[in-house]
Formats: C-alpha cells, sequence, structure tokens
C-alpha cells in the first residue's frame, strides 16, 4: 500500500513528507493544484485531504500556572510550596 502510495504521489512530481501506517495508511505530500488534481484523478487514490496547519495557542499558560518552576523544584528535590 505505502509504496502504492509514494509510487503515486511521484508519478505527478508532489514531494513527499511523510507517510502514515498506523491508524490509517496515506502519504502527506506537498505539491501545487495542478499536482494534486492529476493525483485525484488517479484510480487507485481513494481520498485526498488538506493538511490543516497547527499552531500553539496555550503558550502563556505554562507561565501563569508556574508548571516549570515546580517542576524543576520537584524534579530537584525540593518540596513545592502551595
Amino acid at each position: 500500500m505505502q509504496s502504492q502510495a509514494q509510487a503515486a504521489a511521484q508519478s505527478t512530481g508532489a514531494k513527499t513528507l511523510y507517510t502514515t501506517h498506523n491508524i490509517m495508511r496515506g502519504v502527506a505530500l506537498q505539491g501545487d493544484a495542478a499536482q494534486i488534481r492529476t493525483l485525484a484523478n488517479n484510480p487507485e487514490v481513494e481520498r485526498i485531504t488538506p493538511i490543516v496547519p497547527k499552531k500553539k495557542q496555550n503558550a502563556g499558560s505554562v507561565v501563569d500556572t508556574g508548571a516549570a518552576e515546580n517542576w524543576a523544584r520537584e524534579t530537584a528535590g525540593t518540596p513545592v510550596k502551595t
């Protein structure tokens, strides 16, 4: 399955980013619209789904909770004051 997917992707000229095989077998690709359309027309391709970029949304929460400082004290053997 993986080699078929990679071969189909390479035939379009799209760049293979990574492959998956545990929960869902597939190939993550980067390509232009024409490459993706060509791939979509391949009868062996079951589905094409866009990859949605993720951004950190809770980066400030570590500062607010003091979790990093508490973790550092615990790992150093110093009891945490509550």
